[in-house]
């Protein structure tokens, strides 16, 4: 634990060459969540979803027996 501060206070001493390009600055308007892309993009997953889990149900109907052959063994 020791060791770990020493070597920690030692990067630090090696950053000094930095300097800030822009000061931070309060935003006149409020941020708030865009939501028509948040609405968009759930739609687009739970489009995608739902086709990934039809062909998964597809393909487990399919292979029911085989995939009940496989998982019987010990």
């Amino acid at each position: 634990m020791q060791n770990d501060l020493e070597i920690l206070t030692l990067q630090k001493d090696n950053v000094n060459h930095t300097k800030v390009l822009v000061p931070p600055f309060l935003s006149k308007q409020p941020v708030s969540p865009n939501l028509g892309l948040n609405v968009i993009l759930a739609l687009m997953a739970g489009f995608f979803m739902s086709v990934f889990l039809a062909f998964l149900l597809e393909f487990w109907q399919r292979n029911k027996d085989r995939i009940k052959s496989l998982s019987a063994h010990p």
